[in-house]
C-alpha cells in the first residue's frame, strides 16, 4: 500500500510539473504548482464543485425518469440529447465554460484536450492508490483563466451503460448505444473508477471572485 501511494505521490508531482511546462507563464517560475489554495481560489473550486453537482442531480433525475418509464434502452437517446443540453444550460446560466470529458468519451463532442488527458491520468493514478482525490485548480496559460476539475466516480447504477459488456451491459442495449454513438469508448468500467470529469473554466482573477 505505501509503494501504491508513493508512486500516485510521484506521478502527481511529475504530472504538475508537466502541466506547469506546457500551460504557459506562471507567477512561480514554472515550479510545479501548489495544491493549497488561497481563499479566492477556493472560492472558484467552491462555485465549481456546486456547478458540476447541479449538473449532475439534473442529468440523473432526467436519466432516471427515462429509464423508469421506457428502460434503459429507452433512455439511451434521451442521455444522448440532454447530457450536451444540460452542459449548454449551464454555461449559459453562470457565464462559465462547463463541460463534461473522460479518457474514455461516448460523444465524441467530449474529447479530452492534452490537460484533460493529464488530469484524466491523475485522478486515476489517486484513485488506484486509494487515496482520497479532491477537485483540481489549474492556473492555464494567463493568470486570468483557470481550470477546475471534479471527477466523476463510476457506480452501480450506471453499470447497465458504462459496465463490462455483455457482463453488465447486454448485447442488445450495447448494439442500441453503438447506434447512436458509433466511435463509443466508454464501456468496460468498473464501479469507484474513474468515469469522467465535470470541467469549469474561469476566465477570471480570482483576486477580483474575492473581492466580489
Amino acid at each position: 500500500m505505501l509503494k501504491r501511494h508513493f508512486v500516485a505521490d510521484l506521478f502527481l508531482f511529475a504530472l504538475l510539473a508537466v502541466l506547469y511546462t506546457s500551460c504557459g507563464e506562471t507567477d512561480n517560475g514554472g515550479a510545479p504548482p501548489k495544491m493549497t489554495y488561497n481563499d479566492a481560489e477556493q472560492a472558484m473550486l467552491k462555485q465549481g464543485q456546486e456547478i458540476a453537482q447541479a449538473g449532475f442531480k439534473v442529468l440523473s433525475a432526467r436519466l432516471a425518469a427515462a429509464i423508469e418509464k421506457d428502460g434503459v434502452n429507452g433512455a439511451i437517446p434521451v442521455c444522448k440529447e440532454a447530457a450536451m443540453s444540460i452542459t449548454d444550460s449551464l454555461s449559459k446560466a453562470v457565464g462559465l465554460d462547463v463541460r463534461r470529458t473522460s479518457h474514455k468519451v461516448r460523444n465524441i463532442a467530449n474529447a479530452p484536450d492534452g490537460i484533460d488527458k493529464l488530469m484524466a491520468d491523475y485522478f486515476t493514478n489517486f484513485i488506484d492508490a486509494d487515496k482520497q482525490w479532491k477537485p483540481v485548480l489549474l492556473p492555464m496559460k494567463t493568470r486570468k483563466e483557470y481550470r477546475g476539475y471534479y471527477p466523476i466516480i463510476m457506480n452501480g447504477q450506471c453499470s447497465s451503460c458504462h459496465g463490462v459488456v455483455e457482463k453488465d451491459i447486454p448485447n442488445d442495449t450495447y448494439e442500441l448505444i453503438l447506434q447512436q454513438y458509433p466511435s463509443d469508448q466508454a464501456v468496460n468500467f468498473f464501479p469507484g473508477s474513474l468515469r469522467g470529469m465535470w470541467v469549469v473554466t474561469f476566465n477570471e482573477d480570482p483576486a477580483e471572485v474575492s473581492g466580489s
